[in-house]
């Protein structure tokens, strides 16, 4: 059995009351302790908290699919997010037009300072790790972001192979199929 390390994150202004911490357990064994509220953001938690209360004490949820150095800028993320209002189901997906579908302007999406910043990770690998712990966890918005961040990454890429390079994906068309392809799709590759 592995043993755990004991990693204590206490978010928020210390001269306040003191906060309801509840102690979440990375997939590596590392407990984090995050404020109630910040958790609100986590949807998977917060309706397993609503249905079944606040774990006894010692008691952690343990979240299987993320590592803890992933979860602490989750947690980061949420605790910089936590008074955003929730979207709510009736809420249209940005860059959605229920009538023409998909907004299909080629121009980067906006994405705020904060965020931006936030973003700056080390390694692609780690916004990929973010965004299925955002999807895992159920977080829209921090998800939502790491996908607009990744489609920049590809729109800025402009080319096949410079997609395929960015992310380090093997071509596996024939150069007759790939020039089928550029046939076909020509009218996507005409400058604006």
């Amino acid at each position: 059995m592995a043993s755990k390390s004991q990693d204590t994150t206490v978010t928020g202004d210390t001269s306040k009351p003191e906060k309801k911490l509840i102690t979440l357990t990375s997939s590596d064994n590392v407990d984090i302790e995050v404020e109630r509220e910040v958790l609100q953001c986590f949807s998977l938690i917060k309706d397993m908290l609503d249905d079944l209360g606040d774990p006894e004490n010692g008691d952690t949820i343990p979240i299987a699919n993320v590592s803890a150095r992933v979860l602490k800028k989750v947690i980061e993320w949420c605790t910089h997010h936590r008074n955003d209002p929730r979207p709510s189901a009736d809420d249209k997906v940005e860059g959605r037009d229920e009538t023409t579908g998909p907004n299909t302007d080629r121009k980067k999406i906006e994405i705020s300072e904060w965020d931006q910043e936030f973003l700056k990770v080390d390694e692609q690998e780690m916004l990929f790790e973010i965004l299925l712990a955002a999807n895992y966890l159920d977080i829209k918005a921090l998800l939502d972001l790491c996908c607009m961040a990744v489609a920049n990454i590809v729109k800025a890429c402009v080319t096949p192979e410079k997609i395929r390079a960015k992310f380090g994906i093997e071509n596996d068309f024939t150069p007759e199929e790939e020039e089928q392809i550029r046939r076909e799709n020509e009218w996507a590759e005409q400058p604006e």
